[in-house]
C-alpha cells in the first residue's frame, strides 16, 4: 500500500552496515562511494528498478534518485544530496516506490533534513517537486506543451520552424528558450526576427517622419507587421520633411551705408523665426573727377577717381563699365588702375565728344556713380597786326611793348604836372 507522502519508514537498526545481503531477485545494494567515482552519476544521477539499499560509505551528492517500482532504503552516516530528482523524493510520482532511512530517524519541520536518534548520522534531501507548464504560440504550429522541473531548461521543439534569420528563436519576452530556466507557467512564442517596434511618427517642416513598422536589428530588415510576414523597403517607410512655409520677409532693421540691416519671416506651420543681415548699403563716391570740363585740344588725359564707402580695396575688382550719354564707351578709349578705381578718359577719344555736358556713370557689379562732364571748344588762335606803310607783319610782342611804354609815358606827365600845380 501507498504511504503518505514525505512520511518516513524504520526498518530496524541498520547503523554500521555497508553491504547488506540482497533480499531476493530485484535487490541492489550499491556504495556512495561507487557512485562518486563515476562522473556520470552526478552529472545525470542513479536509476534502478526494484528495492535499492543506498550505503553512505562517505558523503554524495546527486542530481536525481529514480527508483522504479520498489523502494529505496538508505543506509549509513554520511550525507546524501539530492539536488533536482524527482522520482527519489515525490512518493506519490511513483507506483509502490518509498524511502527508507536508518532506524531512529527522524523527519524535521523543514521538510529537506533527516537525523538519526544520535544525531550524528545525517542525510540531506532537497526537494524539487515542483512542475511548471511550458506552452509554446502560435497555437497554429501545433506544438505539444512540456512539463518541466523547476530550475531546469525546457527543450527546444523537435517541429520548431526553419530559422530565417540568426535572431530566430523562441522568446518569452526577450530570453530565449535555451537561455531560459524555468520557474513559473511560461509561454514561449517564435519569433522569425527579433524586432524592435517603432510608433507612427508625423513629418514636420525640419524632420521627417514615419509610418508605424519593426525593425530587425539583426539582419536589418524593415517588416510592416510583429509577426514579420510582411517585408518592406526604407522608403515606404519614410515621410519626407514638409518643408517650411514662410510669410514675406519684413524689414526690423534698414541697412544705410554705415551699418547693414535686418529682416525676419515666419513659418506658417511651425512659426520658426527665420533672420538675415540686408548688406550695408554700397555708395560710390568720386574722390576726382566729379563734374570735370574738359577743353578740346588739351594735352593731357582725363582722371577719374571712383571710392566705395567700405572695403574699398574691391572697386576696382568690381568694375564694369564706363557710360557717356547712356552708351557704353569702347574700353581701348580708357585705361584703369587700382586704388580705389582710377580711371583715365583718353584725350583723343574727349576730343570726339560734342561741345556741351554729358552725363558720366560708372557702373560697378554692385553700384554706380554719376556725374557730368563739360566739354568746351579750343581756344581761337590770335591774329598778327600789319604795318600801314610796309604791309608787313608786326609781331604781337612788340606791339604789346609799345602800348606798355605809352602808358608808362602817360603815367609819367600826368604825376609831373601834378608836382608843378
Amino acid at each position: 500500500q501507498k504511504k503518505p507522502q514525505n512520511v518516513p519508514e524504520t526498518k530496524g537498526d541498520t547503523e554500521g552496515v555497508t553491504d547488506p545481503t540482497p533480499e531476493g531477485p530485484g535487490e541492489t545494494t550499491i556504495n556512495a562511494s561507487d557512485l562518486n567515482k563515476n562522473s556520470e552519476y552526478k552529472e545525470k544521477g542513479y536509476t534502478a528498478s526494484g528495492n535499492v539499499t543506498l550505503v553512505l560509505d562517505e558523503d554524495i551528492k546527486l542530481k536525481s534518485i529514480g527508483i522504479d517500482g520498489g523502494t529505496l532504503t538508505i543506509q549509513g552516516k554520511k550525507t546524501l544530496e539530492v539536488t533536482a530528482g524527482i522520482k527519489a523524493i515525490s512518493i506519490t510520482t511513483l507506483d509502490g516506490a518509498a524511502l527508507k532511512f536508518p532506524s531512529g530517524a527522524q523527519f524535521n519541520t523543514d521538510k529537506k533534513t533527516y537525523v538519526d536518534k544520535d544525531a550524528n548520522a545525517i542525510m540531506r534531501i532537497v526537494f524539487n517537486t515542483e512542475v511548471f507548464t511550458v506552452k509554446f504560440e502560435p497555437a497554429s504550429l501545433n506544438i505539444e506543451d512540456q512539463q518541466v522541473l523547476k530550475g531546469e531548461k525546457a527543450q527546444v521543439p523537435s517541429n520548431t520552424p526553419k530559422s530565417v534569420c540568426k535572431s530566430s528563436g523562441w522568446y518569452n519576452g526577450s530570453k530565449k528558450l535555451e537561455d531560459s530556466p524555468i520557474t513559473a507557467n511560461t509561454t514561449f512564442t517564435w519569433k522569425t526576427h527579433l524586432v524592435q517596434h517603432y510608433d507612427a511618427k508625423a513629418a514636420t517642416c525640419t524632420s521627417r517622419g514615419n509610418t508605424e513598422f519593426w525593425w530587425c536589428k539583426t539582419c536589418e530588415k524593415y517588416f510592416k507587421d510583429e509577426a514579420c510576414q510582411y517585408e518592406l523597403e526604407e522608403s515606404a517607410i519614410i515621410i519626407p520633411a514638409t518643408g517650411h512655409e514662410w510669410n514675406d520677409w519684413t524689414v526690423t532693421k534698414k541697412a544705410t551705408t554705415k551699418a547693414a540691416g535686418e529682416k525676419q519671416r515666419t513659418c506658417k506651420k511651425c512659426g520658426e523665426i527665420e533672420t538675415e543681415v540686408i548688406p550695408r548699403v554700397v555708395e560710390y563716391t568720386f574722390s576726382k573727377g566729379a563734374n570735370s570740363t574738359w577743353t578740346k585740344g588739351g594735352s593731357s588725359d582725363l582722371e577719374i577717381v571712383v571710392k566705395r564707402n567700405y572695403d574699398d580695396k574691391t572697386t576696382h575688382g568690381l568694375f564694369v563699365e564706363v557710360l557717356v550719354d547712356d552708351k557704353a564707351v569702347d574700353s581701348k578709349n580708357y585705361t584703369t588702375e587700382s586704388g580705389s578705381l582710377k580711371l583715365k578718359l583718353k584725350k583723343s577719344y574727349l576730343d570726339t565728344l560734342s561741345e556741351k555736358e554729358h552725363s558720366v556713370e560708372i557702373k560697378f557689379e554692385d553700384g554706380s556713380a554719376k556725374t557730368k562732364l563739360t566739354v568746351k571748344p579750343a581756344p581761337a588762335k590770335t591774329s598778327a597786326a600789319k604795318s600801314p606803310s610796309t604791309g608787313e607783319t608786326i609781331p604781337a610782342g612788340v606791339i604789346i611793348a609799345i602800348v606798355v611804354v605809352a602808358v608808362v609815358a602817360v603815367a609819367a606827365i600826368i604825376i609831373a604836372r601834378r608836382r608843378m600845380a
